[in-house]
């Protein structure tokens, strides 16, 4: 019985790794997983809570989602910006007052050009750096 258990298992992962997901569902995972993963980057800095107001947090973090989403609006880039930072700073929730100063830092920072797109270049010149690494390393 339990060999029939493992390969339905399988069948059925088999079957959900070659169903991707689309438009709207696939932006919603997309979003998330960048969520987690500066989540999981940031949250490993001693002391990050006290940097809760910091404006180079903010811009990082906006950098960040900048250059993944690329797809997206500015207004759902700003979204996805205070998502990360509510995740983050979870045991100090933001009220709707910070939320809103927060938004006019994302807004001042992308009016004056703090929120800058990775070139392509050197987009490549990263990946196949990583590339060599994991390879060979």
């Amino acid at each position: 019985m339990s060999v029939i258990n493992l390969i339905s298992f399988l069948l059925l992962y088999r079957e959900m790794e070659t169903v991707v997901f689309k438009n709207s569902l696939n932006n919603f995972v997309n979003e998330n997983n960048i969520v987690l993963k500066i989540c999981q980057k940031l949250g490993n800095l001693p002391n990050i809570q006290t940097l809760k107001y910091d404006l180079e947090v903010i811009k990082y973090i906006a950098n960040v989602v900048e250059n993944e989403l690329i797809n997206h609006n500015d207004d759902e880039k700003k979204i996805v910006i205070v998502k990360v930072l509510k995740a983050l700073f979870v045991s100090q929730p933001f009220t709707e007052i910070e939320t809103a100063n927060i938004l006019n830092q994302i807004t001042y920072l992308i009016k004056n050009k703090q929120v800058k797109k990775v070139s392509t270049r050197k987009y490549i010149y990263k990946s196949i750096g990583q590339w060599f690494t994991k390879k060979f390393l």
